[in-house]
């Protein structure tokens, strides 16, 4: 009975540590609405929501100031 508990408890410890290095690094951006294009098409809502995609990992650009 020691030997699933055990187990279980090893499994439990794997998992926290997967979820530990997928984290997400959460940004605290204003809510004022001067959109950006970015390289990906994608229309972000300003400067801050941009520089937490790129912060996140995504690869990209600032296109142009405005909407897609």
């Amino acid at each position: 009975m020691r030997c699933p508990a055990f187990l279980a408890l090893c499994l439990l410890a794997i998992l926290a540590m997967t979820v530990a290095e997928k984290e997400i690094n959460y940004c605290l951006c204003h809510r004022n609405y001067d959109p950006v294009c970015g390289s990906d098409s994608q229309t972000y809502s300003n400067q801050c929501e941009f520089d937490c995609a790129v912060k996140n990992g995504a690869s990209i650009t600032i296109k142009h100031n405005g909407k897609c």
